[in-house]
């Protein structure tokens, strides 16, 4: 069998659940990140979308609408994390990253191992923990994520 590393998408899915930090007409890191993401996504032919989620239900939603067969998406989250709890969503809650793996699994199960996953989330790698359950299907097959607390300056860097 010869392995192929390649990643195949036609969309790229930006899904942010942190406070508005905008009081003003100053448009924050988030903002910035989508403004700079949907032209890209726009000249390179992929379809770009974006969500804004304030608990786990309505994350929960998000993510199985991307459960298709017909769609590859590249997922990029950003939100808060915690190490141990997951991802803090909006409403101050966790999303644990237990339940995401549950989720990613069936969305990375329906692109045939095809998902690659982007988390500006602090101690996002620790999702990569997930995959010690070796009777599961894995959550991606990339997954680009920092281990530790990351900076809006680092991320807006890289």
């Amino acid at each position: 069998m010869k392995y192929n590393p390649n990643i195949h998408f036609n969309r790229l899915v930006y899904i942010h659940s942190t406070e508005d930090d905008t009081d003003n007409d100053e448009i924050g890191p988030t903002g910035r990140l989508i403004e700079s993401l949907a032209p890209l996504a726009d000249r390179e032919g992929v379809d770009f979308s974006q969500h804004r989620v304030r608990n786990a239900a309505e994350l929960n939603a998000v993510l199985s609408s991307y459960a298709k067969r017909d769609e590859f998406p590249i997922i990029h989250l950003d939100m808060h994390g915690n190490a141990e709890k997951g991802l803090q969503l909006a409403d101050g809650r966790y999303f644990s990253w237990k339940m995401l793996a549950s989720k990613l699994r069936g969305i990375n199960r329906y692109t045939r191992n095809n998902l690659a996953v982007i988390m500006s989330c602090c101690y996002s790698l620790h999702f990569a923990l997930e995959l010690r359950h070796l009777d599961q299907a894995v959550p991606f097959f990339v997954l680009a994520a920092p281990e530790n607390e990351i900076s809006i300056g680092e991320l807006e860097a890289g």
